[in-house]
């Protein structure tokens, strides 16, 4: 006795694409669920925790070209020029 087996390919490309957020169980059901539909799932990587903190580098307001001078804590000057 021979099981029966349903498998359906089709070779028509997706009519859509849907980002979803990965995670490991959800994105492979909604995928599932996606490919019946014909449309095609881009799993997005969650963001890092550091992308959300804004940067702890000293900001020097050397944003315009020129000649900079820099005082340091320990009591020497950084001269410098920038592009």
């Amino acid at each position: 006795m021979e099981l029966a087996t349903r498998t359906t390919k089709t070779n028509s490309k997706p009519t859509s694409t849907a980002n979803i957020q990965y995670t490991q169980t959800k994105y492979d059901q909604l995928n599932r669920m996606l490919v019946k539909h014909n449309t095609k799932s881009v799993a997005l990587l969650p963001r890092k925790i550091f992308s959300y903190l804004p940067s702890v580098k000293d900001a020097l307001g050397l944003r315009m070209p020129g000649v900079y001078s820099i005082q340091c804590e320990c009591g020497q000057v950084d001269i410098g020029q920038s592009d």
